[in-house]
């Protein structure tokens, strides 16, 4: 019976994996079906809806009749510069609501590609930016320590700035400034990173898997080799012997203070044999394993096929963004393209010489279909957001309320920093955050507040759940390799 049942779930696994493996396939596919409904929409919206819905001069009414869309795009200045002259009112309120119009289309195209371009940050690849990461090698000091005041201001706390850092981070600082009041606790406790391993990912020698650490862990990890080394030569010191295989012979760099270290010299103190030795590679906290992807995603909510990727830390900021404006776009569709496409069904003559009646109506009814649908998902995410968590975290949060309850204790995440701040710490918008409002409405690119290895924390929590013990918490390496 047990061979059985080892049977069956081998087999679901396998079928599990075939279903993330055509997925992953067919993710191109899906991106291609997006963007041929989403101009053709567009297309519709402009040809049809736009000219017949909104009051313009009739020079530009007139060439709404032409026989093709390339006649009509050629006469469009003179037609504007003749509404112009007639009648100035009525062509700056077209003008007024084209631009909106083309506003709400842009932003629509721009957070879709962003979303889609945009990586979500794999641990051995770190996160996509257009200023190079420095997270190893020279430099990489400056580079972390700095993504440690960005997490700590994102927290409301203080670290100890370094001579070095402190004009870094006070420029950054300046640009939108924390409130006086700060909360209390200790930040080097309270915002500390862990990390995991993943069984999932494929085996990495061991100074591939500490390059992928933060200094600081890379740091306590030399210095316990440090000591343990000491140790046995204290141990041999004592027996006074002369057996050579009970006082090791540690590498000369393992003595070495040297801080901004690249694989080279992590390779250096490991010594020949360990560094080779095989491991599994590190997987910081909120961090899961996509099958379809086949790499740790940082921060991962869920692989979407019509961004053709995983939505994580990188890119959930245009995810959600994407979903907003598309909804926008898919509302103004369905209200103002309601007359006609009641015409359409009713009438035997067709408004429209450029646009057939029957892709009209099929458009339409997607947008009546799909906008909905993504606006409600876009508001989960949003909730989800509000209260700092994935799709995976919620669900994994579900399971802790209940065992936190079962010893009548109250579950409370170490991310909840409050509706309020979680959002300005998802967009990384408002006081210490990188950017401000306004850019939720513009066109611009802004980095997640987060390195993937610290994160925004509660003070007082000592950088773990509330209501919880650390070995309850979800590992992710269930249905790892056989």
């Amino acid at each position: 019976m047990k061979a059985l049942a080892h049977l069956v779930n081998r087999s679901f696994r396998r079928f599990e994996r075939m279903g993330e493996a055509v997925l992953g396939r067919v993710g191109p596919l899906f991106v291609a079906l997006y963007v041929i409904l989403v101009g053709m929409g567009m297309m519709a919206f402009f040809t049809c809806t736009f000219p017949n819905r909104l009051p313009m001069p009739n020079a530009l009414a007139e060439i709404m009749s032409l026989p093709s869309i390339w006649h009509l795009i050629l006469a469009v200045p003179n037609a504007f510069w003749e509404g112009i002259v007639t009648d100035a009112s009525v062509m700056l309120l077209c003008s007024i609501v084209t631009l909106l119009c083309l506003y709400i289309v842009t932003m629509m195209i721009w957070s879709y590609y962003m979303a889609c371009t945009v990586g979500p940050g794999t641990v051995q690849h770190g996160l996509p930016s257009p200023n190079r990461e420095c997270r190893l090698g020279p430099g990489s000091r400056s580079w972390w320590r700095t993504r440690q005041y960005q997490v700590a201001a994102a927290a409301c706390m203080k670290l100890p700035l370094d001579v070095e850092l402190d004009m870094i981070c006070k420029s950054q600082s300046d640009k939108n400034p924390l409130p006086d009041k700060y909360l209390c606790g200790n930040p080097e406790e309270d915002l500390r990173c862990v990390f995991r391993f993943c069984k999932k990912c494929k085996p990495v020698t061991l100074a591939k898997a500490l390059s992928c650490l933060p200094p600081e862990l890379r740091w306590e990890e030399k210095i316990n080799r440090r000591a343990g080394v000491m140790q046995q030569w204290e141990e041999a010191a004592l027996a006074h012997t002369d057996n050579p295989h009970q006082a090791p012979d540690a590498p000369a760099a393992l003595f070495h203070d040297q801080e901004d270290e690249g694989e080279h010299d992590i390779h250096a103190w490991l010594g020949d044999k360990e560094a080779k030795m095989i491991v599994y590679p590190p997987k910081p906290e909120r961090t899961h394993h996509c099958r379809t992807c086949n790499a740790c995603i940082l921060k991962y909510d869920h692989h979407c096929p019509w961004l053709n990727q995983c939505v994580g830390l990188g890119n959930e900021r245009y995810f959600i963004l994407f979903m907003l404006w598309f909804s926008l776009g898919a509302f103004i569709f369905a209200i103002s393209g309601w007359p006609i496409a009641y015409n359409a069904l009713v009438n035997k003559i067709w408004i429209s010489t450029v646009f057939p009646r029957i892709l009209y109506l099929a458009l339409y009814a997607k947008a009546i279909v799909m906008g909905p649908a993504v606006f409600i998902l876009a508001l989960w995410h949003l909730y989800l957001a509000a209260r700092n968590e994935t799709s995976v975290e919620s669900q994994d949060h579900s399971h802790y309320q209940k065992t936190a309850k079962e010893r009548d204790a109250v579950f409370q995440s170490v991310y909840d920093l409050g509706w309020i701040r979680n959002l300005q710490i998802f967009f990384n918008v408002g006081p210490g955050m990188a950017a401000s409002y306004y850019t939720l409405l513009l066109p611009v690119h802004v980095e997640p507040y987060s390195d993937g290895w610290h994160w925004a924390k509660c003070a007082g929590f000592g950088g773990q759940h509330a209501g919880i013990m650390r070995e309850e918490e979800f590992t992710d390496d269930e249905g790892g390799p056989d």
